[in-house]
Order: C-alpha cells, then structure tokens, then sequence
C-alpha cells in the first residue's frame, strides 16, 4: 500500500481485532489503492454445487446462515500491547 501498489491479501486477512485495526487504517491511509480480500471458495466445484442447490430452493427459503472457524492461528506482532510468541504471553 505505501508504494501505491493495490492489495490482495489471502485468507485470513487477519488473526485478531487489533491486526484487522490495523489493516483498515493503513486502507484509509493509502487511499488511493484497492484492497481486497481473498475469497477462493467461490470458484470450488463443492461450493458451486452447494449454491446452485440453495438457489433450486433444495432447502426452502434460507433466512440465516452463520459460519465459525476454531481453528488457532499465531497472531503477527502485538495484541493489545503485549508481546506474542508462539501462541503465548511473554
């Protein structure tokens, strides 16, 4: 972003609140860059089928849907402050 370079960054986009802090603002900064996040789902023939059969109405009318990842992930740098290593509070 700072050498005016648009961004595509791949998932994720970030580990915690303060990484995805960061990333907005240095986004607001550099305004004069897109940036966008990866979504490479959309083109797996497993997510496509899945799409193609809500869309056939396969399971009536969908009103919500919520998705969760509980997968840990080391953060990059800091949290609040404190510094990280490998998972742990130092």
């Amino acid at each position: 972003m700072q050498a005016g370079k648009h961004v595509r960054i791949a998932k994720p986009c970030c580990h915690n609140f303060f990484e995805g802090q960061k990333l907005v603002e240095a986004a607001q900064k550099y305004s004069n860059v897109i940036v966008q996040d990866g979504c490479e789902q959309r083109s797996n023939p497993c997510a496509q089928t899945m799409a193609e059969f809500l869309q056939g109405g396969g399971l009536g009318e969908v009103y919500l849907a919520k998705g969760m990842c509980y997968k840990w992930r080391p953060t990059i740098k800091t949290f609040r402050g404190r510094a990280r290593a490998e998972g742990r509070q130092l």
